[in-house]
């Protein structure tokens, strides 16, 4: 791959170095590119996660890399990627709602940005502002913020 600078395999632990230059342009170009892109880059910073995680990973990067592209085009950066895996101070959600709001190209698209913004917003973002009653009438959220972790926290190995 020649966007990564140096894989090292040291004591059966793998040591990735992404260059700046491509971490910069990761999410340029066309939608499907870039949701690829970043889920190889993740298949890789993840290698030895179980794949239950892989997969919760790799639905939360394509969601919220569609989500950047539709919104912000070849100006999204992965910072933009990191505010809304995060939601750090409500600015994923705040996204959300700009997204929300977009004119889609056809039915489908509509459609499918519907759904990715009530994914946020009921089941990923529930496990941080417990919008959903769990027992007893305590609040309680879904897991999936919870198991996307391994994403938030290799965020920092791509920004520079």
């Amino acid at each position: 791959m020649e966007y990564i600078n140096r894989i090292c395999v040291e004591s059966e632990k793998i040591i990735v170095d992404f260059n700046e230059e491509f971490c910069k342009t990761l999410l340029e170009g066309n939608e499907s590119q870039s949701i690829e892109r970043i889920v190889t880059v993740f298949e890789i910073l993840n290698y030895d996660s179980p794949q239950f995680f892989k997969d919760m990973s790799d639905s939360l990067i394509r969601k919220s890399v569609k989500l950047l592209k539709r919104l912000y085009g070849d100006d999204a950066t992965l910072i933009d990627l990191n505010d809304l895996v995060c939601n750090s101070n409500g600015i994923g959600q705040k996204m959300i709602n700009e997204f929300s709001k977009l004119p889609a190209k056809n039915p489908s698209e509509q459609k499918e940005n519907e759904e990715i913004a009530i994914w946020f917003l009921t089941d990923y973002y529930s496990g941080v502002t417990g919008k959903r009653k769990g027992i007893i009438g305590k609040r309680k959220g879904t897991s999936t913020y919870e198991h996307c972790l391994g994403v938030r926290s290799q965020m920092s190995k791509l920004i520079f």
